[in-house]
């Protein structure tokens, strides 16, 4: 079935995929350091700052970042370029391993 497929759809599908792991990472990144919080605690993203619960559609990897020129909706507060910058990178190498290894 995955000779089907083309090789092309499979790379850009594990680049998505690199994109939003590269997102969760991010959270573990912020939290971890954070007295009191885990990955799962809280439940929901939240503006470091102004502390609101994001919704889904701020919380997108990469397109939510620049649909809202990298600041908060609530209280634009600036949002670091490097949760951007981690997403990005791990998309970029995923999409590296998944070229290289890949038949075809």
């Amino acid at each position: 079935m995955l000779a089907e497929v083309p090789r092309e759809l499979l790379i850009a599908w594990w680049s998505l995929l690199g994109l939003f792991v590269g997102s969760f990472l991010n959270v573990a990144i912020h939290r971890l350091p954070l007295e009191g919080e885990t990955v799962s605690k809280p439940r929901r993203s939240r503006c470091p700052h102004c502390r609101t619960t994001l919704t889904w559609q701020e919380n997108v990897p990469l397109l939510s970042w620049l649909v809202q020129r990298g600041r908060c909706r609530t209280c634009a507060w600036r949002i670091p370029f490097r949760y951007p910058l981690v997403e990005v990178l791990n998309a970029g190498l995923w999409f590296l391993i998944a070229r290289s290894t890949l038949p075809g």
